[in-house]
């Protein structure tokens, strides 16, 4: 159909298929247009793509192509096949590989093979390459390294010690895989950050090569010394509050060498509590007049396992901290970093002030005896708060549902969902333990001491050791408390062989540590308790110096 004015039909762009297809103008009339009603033919409207973008020489790869020419290496193992046949073959097709050659462009000629100069292949400008007459490179091949590393600048000990760190140290440590990636995804950027320059590459390589150490995988004590010296020399504490960004370095680098002396084995005096009341103190610093809410995701893991590490040091002897960290919150579920439900940390913090007031109570006997009525009254308050710290633990070891993190919930396994209430009861019998036997001082014949022992041993029985995260790596806590108040000799077998299978499988060197120092008090406890004296655990390791570690 010619247009009214007698000129050229305009282009149809959104008319029916066949208007389109003979170049005319469509009408666009619905369902059929008048052109293809005319001709008798099926008028079909279809949605049409058009595929724009600028020309392929101003795109990016068409610019690499003025300074590289695109060549063809034979993969073949006959590289000195005669030059003749290979240039009568130039048209077949040939198994090749991309790689650059320089073109006129370069400044310098392209160098192929630096490993074997003396069989290098050189591309000299100017190279031209076209579909007809296609660059080929037929002298020997040169060598192609696979599989680069972004890690490259690293020594090759130094990338097997970082890969020992995320697939072995924090494993070791972690309850669950989501804890386990949150490790790495945290430490890793930070440590590899090269404009970060707050030693945390030399303190996450000290982590693993401690836990290579306790393993028998690893001697260099000297290199050890040095990352423990550049970490603490590159260590420049920034003015809290100022920037988050260098204060979450500040306290990854402060919880790092926590880790570190716990790795250890925790036998420098006060060395991973010094660390760990530095990271509680910036934790406080930049939380005060803030909201948690507002947090980066790597301030809230670093939080979480802080708390984590300060609630599980809190029953020990003398321990400085009192929860400070702790983040208030409705919910009571078991808590991925603790092991525990978190209904459980109030009742840890009660317990810590009453071993307090037990110890004021003792200084006061000796000035005025146990009949002052200050005595009297002191002993009340402390025999009541313990026995409702008691009904507490007992009320919620008898709850039937339980309840996880809102975040990992749903993809939790019910094998792991059983591991995990498992070592919740083992925590709560252990709980029980120091109030029997700290606060009310009872015996260690008496049959709730006893009764809680072996339950403990029965819920950390029934925790499997993978090779992986699971709740299993955080049995070491209750599993002391349990051997502490051990006095036959059935129990003492059976707390040995689970820490035997622990430090087997993740070699942790508190867990070789805590065993030692309970064979030791095991044999001192028997001599006194042979001449009547009940000898406390917590009285004995202050007697003797030791430090430990039970995370």
């Amino acid at each position: 159909m010619p247009p009214a004015d007698g000129g050229k039909p305009r282009r149809s762009r959104t008319g029916c298929h066949n208007c389109r297809r003979l170049h005319r103008k469509c009408d666009e009339t619905k369902p059929a247009c008048l052109g293809c009603l005319d001709l008798g033919k099926q008028c079909v409207y279809s949605l049409r793509v058009s595929w724009g973008g600028r020309p392929f020489n101003k795109s990016s790869f068409g610019k690499c192509l003025k300074t590289a020419a695109v060549a063809a290496i034979p993969t073949t193992e006959s590289l000195d096949a005669d030059q003749a046949r290979l240039n009568e073959e130039a048209n077949e097709d040939t198994s090749f590989i991309y790689g650059l050659a320089r073109t006129r462009h370069s400044t310098a000629e392209a160098e192929l093979g630096s490993r074997n100069s003396s069989n290098s292949s050189r591309v000299t400008s100017p190279l031209q390459a076209s579909p007809a007459n296609p660059i080929r490179v037929d002298a020997i091949a040169p060598s192609i390294y696979q599989n680069p590393s972004h890690l490259s600048q690293l020594p090759a000990s130094h990338r097997l010690l970082l890969d020992h760190f995320c697939h072995a140290v924090t494993r070791s440590f972690s309850l669950h895989l989501a804890t386990h990636h949150g490790f790495c995804m945290t430490y890793l950027p930070l440590a590899l950050d090269p404009a970060a320059g707050n030693g945390l590459l030399p303190a996450v390589l000290e982590a693993a090569a401690l836990h290579r150490k306790s393993l028998g995988l690893y001697d260099n004590e000297r290199e050890l010394i040095a990352f423990r010296h550049a970490s603490i020399f590159q260590f420049k504490l920034p003015t809290i509050g100022e920037n988050p960004v260098e204060d979450d370095k500040a306290l990854a680098m402060a919880l790092i060498l926590c880790l570190c002396d716990i790795l250890a084995g925790g036998e420098k005096a006060n060395s991973w509590q010094l660390h760990l009341q530095g990271a509680i103190a910036m934790i406080q610093q930049v939380s005060e007049g803030r909201s948690t809410s507002q947090e980066s995701d790597i301030r809230k893991f670093l939080r979480r396992w802080c708390e984590s590490l300060e609630v599980l040091s809190i029953l020990g002897p003398d321990s400085k901290s009192a929860g400070q960290t702790v983040e208030a919150s409705s919910l009571d579920y078991i808590d991925e970093f603790h092991g525990f439900c978190r209904g459980l940390i109030p009742i840890f913090q009660e317990v810590h002030l009453l071993l307090i007031e037990c110890q004021s109570l003792q200084g006061m006997l000796g000035l005025v005896g146990p009949s002052h009525p200050m005595v009297e009254k002191m002993s009340y308050v402390i025999e009541q708060r313990c026995q409702t710290a008691i009904n507490g633990v007992k009320s919620s070891l008898s709850q039937t549902s339980h309840t996880f993190h809102p975040g990992i919930q749903s993809y939790m396994s019910p094998q792991v969902q059983s591991e995990f209430i498992s070592l919740n009861q083992a925590f709560h019998h252990g709980i029980l333990l120091h109030l029997y036997r700290r606060v009310q001082g009872s015996p260690p014949t008496d049959p709730n001491v006893e009764a809680s022992v072996q339950a403990i041993i029965l819920h950390l029985s029934e925790l499997g050791l993978r090779d992986e995260a699971c709740p299993g790596v955080a049995m070491l806590q209750p599993l002391f408390d349990a051997g502490c108040q051990s006095y036959s000799q059935h129990h003492r077998d059976s707390v040995i062989d689970l820490m035997n299978a622990l430090e087997k499988r993740y070699g942790m060197g508190n867990v070789s540590r805590a065993r030692t120092f309970l064979q030791e008090y095991w044999t001192e406890f028997d001599q006194q308790r042979s001449r009547g004296v009940d000898l406390h655990w917590s009285t004995y390791i202050k007697l003797k110096g030791w430090e430990l570690s039970l995370y």
